[in-house]
């Protein structure tokens, strides 16, 4: 009995061995999840070839999500012309100096009267 017992208890372990192991292996088989380069985006965003990617443009491109086109319009406009050059479409997203916590708004726990 005992000898059947462990003969089932190593098919077992060697089953769920090969299962990790071949689980493994499909994790390896998938593609990673690949970034678009932003310049290869603006090419494919810019309809009409003009070098400008307007916001109706954009709005097509984010059909799922029209409001992300105005949020990406807003922040990537530096020059407030209502299109977007491939440099500033490419562009790394500036950072606020002073960062979260840094500005004149009240703190966790702080009161109104500026009293804890």
């Amino acid at each position: 009995m005992k000898f059947l017992k462990s003969i089932t208890l190593s098919a077992l372990a060697a089953g769920f061995a090969c299962t990790a192991a071949l689980a493994d292996d499909d994790k390896e088989k998938k593609p990673e999840k690949k970034h678009r380069d932003p310049a290869a985006r603006f090419e494919k965003l810019d309809d009409n070839k003009d070098g400008m990617v307007t916001l109706d443009e954009l709005k097509a491109g984010t059909k799922k999500h029209p409001e992300m086109a105005e949020r990406i319009m807003k922040s990537k406009d530096k020059d407030n012309d209502s299109q977007l050059s491939k440099e500033e479409f490419t562009a790394e997203p500036s950072r606020k100096k002073g960062g979260k916590g840094k500005g004149k708004g009240k703190g966790k726990g702080e009161k109104k009267d500026g009293a804890e």
